[in-house]
């Protein structure tokens, strides 16, 4: 038997391209500070939540939550 932990992020923010700053919501949906920050949370025992995150001087909003799922 298996036990799976399934993790949803959505990232709510702006994509920004300038000469000076390139900002992907990919990249920062994947960056080790979100995921560490919802790491961090999980280990606390949330199972969901929403916090803000900044880049530069760009304002994000970042909601996720988790389930478990089992299989064999």
């Amino acid at each position: 038997m298996y036990k799976h932990l399934n993790i949803s992020i959505t990232l709510c923010g702006e994509e920004t391209c300038t000469d000076e700053l390139q900002i992907s919501l990919d990249d920062v949906i994947r960056s080790a500070d979100v995921a560490g920050h919802i790491g961090t949370l999980i280990g606390e025992g949330y199972r969901e939540g929403t916090f803000d995150f900044h880049i530069e001087d760009n304002a994000m909003s970042v909601a996720w939550n988790c389930t478990t799922s089992e299989s064999r």
